[in-house]
């Protein structure tokens, strides 16, 4: 594990962490603008606190990795995996998030505006009372997601996988579903109904 100081030398010599483990290690509090951590093993990383401007984490491994409270903006993180990572309560802006796997992340009571999911996989991710703007989901894998009190406004679902997601209370604007996997009833127009599971179940087989 590398010391804090080993980080910020790295940091002032050109912010290059690609291919290394750096698992447990602790980002938080850090200017990391531009930094580049492709290929990068960060597992139960905190960036708590830190400034994540640029940021490359292409093919990244983040798992569990805590984001929770950060402002995240115009980073990149195509093809990294991102399982059971915590970015309750962040705001992310202008982020790519393609190929990304997501499986049981937690964006609950995040605001989310003109990023790319597409194609990203988020079995279970958590939406949760999240605020949501200028998203593309488009061929995303959602199966199980948690959208409930949500607000969904500009969304491209087009061919996203939605069964078993849960859209309870949620309220939408201006959604893009061509193509899309869903159990019965889409609730697009205004808000979903807070009945149960079976008034959106359907015969639809996994």
């Amino acid at each position: 594990m590398l010391s804090r100081a080993e980080i910020e030398r790295i940091l002032r010599e050109g912010a290059d962490f690609s291919d290394m483990d750096l698992s447990y290690t602790d980002l938080s509090g850090l200017d990391l603008r531009g930094a580049v951590f492709t290929g990068t093993t960060l597992t139960c990383v905190s960036f708590k606190g830190s400034i994540l401007k640029g940021v490359n984490f292409e093919e990244a491994f983040l798992g569990e990795a805590d984001f929770e409270g950060c402002e995240i903006f115009q980073v990149n993180f195509e093809r990294a995996s991102l399982q059971r990572a915590n970015l309750r309560r962040t705001r992310i802006r202008g982020c790519n998030f393609k190929y990304a796997f997501l499986g049981v992340c937690d964006l609950s009571e995040s605001v989310l505006i003109d990023s790319n999911f597409s194609r990203s996989q988020g079995e279970e991710a958590s939406f949760f009372k999240g605020i949501l703007e200028n998203i593309d989901f488009s061929e995303a894998y959602l199966k199980g997601a948690n959208f409930s009190k949500a607000i969904l406004k500009n969304i491209n679902f087009k061919g996203a996988d939605l069964r078993k997601a849960l859209m309870k209370d949620a309220s939408f604007l201006n959604i893009s579903d061509e193509g899309i996997s869903f159990y019965g009833r889409k609730p697009w127009s205004g808000k979903s109904d807070s009945k149960g599971w079976s008034e959106y179940e359907s015969d639809v087989i996994d």
